[in-house]
């Protein structure tokens, strides 16, 4: 696996990081794994972690599909923050804004102390 899953009850968190290469089904199976475990203990907040990661050489097209799925396999509220490296951050504006169009707030940090103030900033 690529990737290790965790669920932090205490903070009512879901967290995924990928270390090493990865490839866009790795990326896809660790959404729906991710997603069942938060949906199961009915939190709304996801940390990604890519920032150890060497990131799949992905498409447009699966980019825009990734993005996209979002949308149908977590809650409406769920705010999903994901870390990656300083220089790959513009990299994922254009998943970011697909995202928002669907209705999911997500956003990428080069920081987990800025990802974590996001995903915690309205406790409502």
């Amino acid at each position: 696996m690529k990737y290790d899953l965790a669920l932090d009850e205490r903070r009512m968190l879901g967290i995924v990081r990928f270390h090493g290469p990865s490839s866009y089904q790795d990326h896809c199976d660790a959404r729906d794994a991710l997603a069942e475990l938060v949906r199961a203990h009915g939190a709304h907040r996801v940390l990604v972690d890519v920032s150890d990661s060497v990131f799949p050489d992905v498409s447009v097209v699966e980019q825009y599909a990734f993005a996209e799925s979002l949308a149908s396999v977590f809650e409406p509220k769920t705010r999903i923050a994901v870390i990656v490296t300083e220089s790959s951050q513009l990299d994922f504006t254009f998943p970011e804004n697909v995202a928002f169009n669907r209705g999911v707030l997500l956003k990428t940090f080069a920081d987990e102390s800025q990802a974590d103030a996001w995903l915690f900033e309205d406790s409502n």
